[in-house]
Parts: structure tokens; sequence; C-alpha cells
């Protein structure tokens, strides 16, 4: 699909300096003059308060992007308001400077949800150039949608904004819901390329006869149908950027077009003699483990190396149970001009932050939304999350584990072993009316004649393939014919799906 285009590095930088605003809480004179404008970027804003409380009742109206605390202005029975205002602005950067080289503090940033803290040998212009680093970082989280303040976060943004000015191919890999093509978006923006196309193709969406021209685009009259000649996603994307989403998904025969590609820029259209050039800088993801494809001879370890000249791996929403509130937070904001305000209690949160999130950020996005749309008094309680992950009714309101399933897979898996089971009792209830036909001359007292009662029943028994095709029919019906979905109802892999369609001649 192509997408629009983006806007260039300029104008980009431009907005992100007049959007970033720094509040400082100091009196020393060297803090104090940070707000020289003179030191900074233009567009930057930068308020020095004086008074902790009056940078309390500031946020009431406005918010920073940057907050950075003098502690010698802030008491110790100041900590709870501390804390409060780290999960309140949860979108906020908080450094602590001005703290004594032997403060137990350095130890209990966790509790107090602080970014960092800083002795008082740390210069001002120290600090400066890590609030810019921090403001060269969050225009890149921004930029791609990536929300939180989690290492891991901060991590990605600077691996992007190593990444992004190369040319090299990329290979992002990590579980459904993390944010793969949102980190694909960002590299193409942060790109020499950013003002040519970028194009995302969901491998696993269009069916495996139907790929190929989708990607290098065919000839008219290559195949039934093709009445005119189009071009693929690949002459689309040249000069841009092209996102292969689900490149587990290939065939080995069109991962040798692929490799082509990547190596020499050259391909054909499908039912085309005419060699094309295509110069698309490459982009992947999987959820699959590749290496263990090539392992099983699936893939081919060529195009693997070449494809993960550099790759980035995505954390699991559980391994940063940090962006959980500020991605809460995120979500509803967006839903504001919609459903009105919406706050969420406390005991909601902390059983969000608990729950192992098997379908990362998009499983917890639709919880959101859900809420949102639901609730009568504009508040989510616990009893939405209990709701929401089919939370047990117990005194303790223990989390269920997550298995990494929905509803509907484990009860298809369920239905398909009782399929199985039943399938093998009726194969040894036929064994045995065999058997008792052949040691008794053909008859048995109990079943009568061996041969009219075994007709009977061999009428009535289907076969284990009869069983099976109809599972995979209904799979498809339920997944409205979406064979990956369907793939995971039926718990077998999506390859082992595209065999059985064929076997049982199923379109």
């Amino acid at each position: 699909m192509l997408q629009n285009r983006p806007k260039k590095a300029k104008e980009r930088e431009k907005d992100v300096g007049n959007s970033f605003s720094i509040w400082i809480l100091s009196n020393r004179s060297e803090i104090f003059n940070l707000r020289d404008r003179s030191l900074w970027p233009e567009g930057y804003q930068i308020i020095v308060f004086e008074n902790f409380n009056l940078l309390l009742s500031n946020l009431q109206s406005r918010k920073p992007d940057f907050i950075l605390l003098d502690w010698e202005l802030i008491s110790q029975s100041a900590r709870p308001l501390v804390a409060k205002l780290a999960r309140d602005e949860s979108l906020v950067e908080i450094y602590l400077i001005n703290l004594p080289d032997d403060s137990p503090i350095y130890n209990e940033l966790g509790s107090w949800e602080l970014s960092a803290a800083f002795s008082p040998d740390y210069s001002a212009h120290d600090l400066r150039l890590k609030i810019q680093e921090y403001a060269d970082l969050k225009m890149i989280l921004d930029q791609a949608d990536i929300i939180g303040r989690s290492a891991q976060n901060k991590r990605m943004a600077l691996l992007l904004k190593q990444i992004s000015p190369t040319e090299a191919t990329v290979l992002i890999s990590g579980e459904s819901g993390t944010g793969k093509e949102l980190l694909a978006r960002a590299i193409h923006n942060n790109s020499a390329r950013s003002d040519r196309p970028y194009v995302s193709v969901n491998c696993a969406a269009i069916a495996e006869s139907l790929l190929e021209s989708e990607l290098f685009g065919h000839e008219k009259g290559a195949f039934t149908g093709a009445d005119r000649q189009r071009a693929g996603y690949f002459e689309t994307a040249s000069g841009g950027s092209i996102f292969l989403d689900e490149i587990g998904e290939f065939k080995l025969d069109l991962q040798v077009k692929l490799l082509r590609i990547l190596e020499q820029k050259t391909f054909y259209r499908l039912g085309g003699r005419e060699q094309l050039t295509a110069d698309a800088r490459v982009i992947c993801a999987t959820n699959r483990n590749l290496k263990h494809l090539v392992d099983e001879g699936e893939f081919r370890a060529d195009l693997y190396y070449r494809l993960s000249v550099i790759q980035l791996v995505t954390e699991p929403l559980r391994n940063r149970p940090e962006d959980i509130f500020p991605l809460v937070m995120h979500f509803l904001s967006r839903l504001e001009a919609e459903v009105g305000k919406i706050s969420i209690m406390p005991e909601a949160v902390n059983m969000l932050m608990r729950y192992s999130w098997p379908g990362n950020v998009r499983e917890l996005k639709n919880f959101v939304q859900s809420a949102a749309y639901l609730s009568s008094d504009k508040v989510i309680t616990d009893s939405d999350v209990e709701k929401f992950i089919h939370q047990s009714a117990t005194s303790n309101r223990a989390l269920p584990i997550a298995t990494g399933k929905s509803v509907e897979q484990a009860d298809f898996e369920m239905i398909y072993r009782a399929l199985l089971n039943l399938a093998r009792e009726i194969a040894e209830m036929k064994a045995i009316i065999t058997n008792s036909r052949s040691e008794t001359g053909g008859t048995h007292k109990e079943f009568g004649t061996g041969r009219g009662n075994n007709m009977e029943i061999k009428s009535e028994v289907r076969t284990l393939q009869e069983m099976e095709k109809e599972m995979i029919q209904k799979a498809l019906e339920a997944a409205s014919s979406n064979r990956k979905l369907a793939a995971q109802y039926l718990g077998i892999g999506e390859r082992t799906l595209y065999r059985k369609l064929k076997e049982y001649n199923i379109q």
C-alpha cells in the first residue's frame, strides 16, 4: 500500500524544535542560565521555576516535554509529590539534579519513577547536551508513534537514528503487535529517501498465487484475467523504501526472485521477458524465527544473510511494563474527542502492569478502546480489566496465566483434538467389528450379521480426513478466509494449512 509522502527531515526538525519545552526547577545560577536561548536550537522553550508548588500548578494547564528538578528545592517530604508527578506526567522525561554522591535515592529511582539523577559535579553544559540528546530521541519516537519512557524504547530510538541514514537492508523481528511496521516507517522517514515513496506490503494477506504479481507486476495476458500491464510494488517503491511484512511466508521459488532484486536491483514482470530495474531499500519483518526456517530447509540461507544485514528485535510489552500506563493515557487522549475524557483507577493500572499481554500493544489498544466505549461513568476500573482478560473471580484477584492464544484459537484447538480422539475411537470400534466378523464367520450375536451392520455403521462413520477437511473449512469461515488466522485457530503452521487446502481441493 502506497503511503502519503512524509515531511522532509528539516521540516520535521523544525516541528519538533518548535514544540519542545523544558521546565527547570532550580535557583542555581548556572542552571538558571540555561534559559539563555542562544544555547539551544531554534524553537526550544525554556521556563525556570524557583518553587515546586508553582511548577505543579502550571502542569494543570500545560505540559512540558522535559522537567529538571533540583534536589535542594525538594524536601524529603515531597517524595510522594515527585512520584505522583512522574506517574501522572508519564510522557515527560524527568531528571533529578544536585543529589549528594552518597544519596540512597540513586538506588530508588525505580520507585520514584524518575528517568535519571545527577550529582552536584554534573555541569550545566553536560545537562544541556543530555537534554538535547533526549530531544533528538523524542523526535524519532514521536515520529514512529512509539510511546513510553522505557530504556528499551530509548535504545530503539538510538538504533533508528544510527541505521536510518544508511542504505542497508533491515530485518525486524518480534512478536505480533510490537510495532514492527512503526519502526519500518521511522527508518524510511529518517533516511535520505524520506521524500520518495514508501510502500508497505503484508505478504501473509496476499494469496501465494498472486504474491509474485503483486510484488513484481505482470504483463498483459500473463494469466487469466490479466487484461492489462501492471507495475508491481517494487516498481512503485523505486527510489524509496518497501516494507515486506511476514517475509517468512515466501515460497522458495519466490525467494530466489527476491534475492535477485536485492543483489542486482533487477527483476522480470510475471509473463515478461524484459529485464527491469528497481532501486528500493528493503525493510522486512517477521514474527517467525528465520534461522530455524533455514535449518528446516524452508528459507534460503543466502537470502536470510542478505536480509539480516541489520537486525532489530522488538521487545514484547511484558518486558517493559513501565510503558503500559503512558500507552493507556495516549490511547485515551486520542479517544477524548469522540467519547469525552476518560480516567483510569490506579488499581486498574496495577492489574494492567501485572498482565503479560500476549497480544502486546495491539491488545492493550483494543482493551482501552473497548473500555472507553463501554464505560458508563467515564472511569476504567479493575472490574473492566478483569472482564477483558477473562480473570477468574478469586479473593486475591490473581491474573490468569497468559497462553499467548486467543479464546477462539483455544476453542478450535479443543474441538479439533476432540474430533481426533473421536476418530481414533471410531477406528478402534471398526476394528472390533471387523475382528468379531472374522472370528464368528461373518456374524456376531450383538451386532447381527457382519456385512449388513458393518455397512450401516460405515455409512454413519466419517473418516479422519473428512473431519479434518470440515474443521479447516469451519476455521476458514470463522477467520473470514484469512488463511494465517485460520492456521492459528487450528494450531497448525500456515504452510501446513496450504498443503491441506491443496490436498482437499478447498478454494
